[in-house]
């Protein structure tokens, strides 16, 4: 069902090297147009919660759904799930990591739903040199209850099947020194921070997924 569930007001945990691959879920009573299955899951009765160098992909849900407050997850990769950070918790930190390819789920009739680098459901995130790369839908998406402050980080995509970013009216949003791109289209769509800027960000090699930037 899920690859780390924690809940029932546990505190304190720490997560290191993990990999964490194809977790699938339907609830009972659920139909299967909605799926789940979620890499790491955190219900809101927890606190204090560290999750470092791991790699949460290909869920049929979220790499990382976190309902905790007081978290830090720092140096992951997450991919090809529904949702690749799915955040709800309030002093959540992401650091230095990368979120690419999440995908739209397909549902029986036909539609689809979601494919988000990230979303913020609901309480306060914060993004420090995080990369979002491709992801199908949205790469930054913040819901009505949600507040996402991003930082020094970098949010491209190559094909303009989706959006670099969407918020909902009361949802909270600041960003700065970051680098936004579109290669489908000319400019951002929405105003950028005075110390962001619309760019290549020229991967070592973008096609294969080596998301480093070249030096030059």
């Amino acid at each position: 069902n899920n690859a780390f569930r924690a809940h029932g007001g546990a505190r304190n945990l720490l997560f290191e090297n993990i990999a964490a691959f194809n977790s699938k879920d339907i609830y009972p009573g659920m139909s299967e147009s909605y799926l789940n299955g979620d890499g790491f899951i955190f219900e809101s009765d927890v606190t204090n919660v560290t999750l470092r160098r791991i790699v949460s992909a290909n869920h049929w849900d979220a790499g990382f759904d976190i309902k905790a407050s007081n978290v830090l997850i720092e140096n992951v990769i997450t991919y090809g799930n529904k949702n690749n950070f799915k955040m709800w918790g309030s002093n959540i930190l992401i650091k230095s990591s990368l979120s690419h390819h999440a995908k739209r789920q397909l549902r029986p009739n036909g539609s689809t739903v979601e494919g988000h680098g990230i979303t913020v459901e609901s309480g306060t995130t914060r993004l420090v040199n995080v990369t979002f790369v491709d992801n199908e839908h949205y790469d930054v998406r913040v819901y009505a209850a949600g507040s996402l402050t991003m930082v020094n980080s970098i949010v491209a995509r190559q094909a303009s099947n989706g959006w670099l970013f969407g918020k909902q009216s009361g949802g909270v949003f600041s960003e700065e020194n970051s680098l936004w791109y579109d290669a489908g289209r000319t400019n951002p769509g929405f105003s950028l921070s005075s110390t962001s800027i619309w760019a290549d960000p020229r991967f070592v090699d973008w096609r294969d997924g080596n998301f480093r930037l070249t030096d030059t």
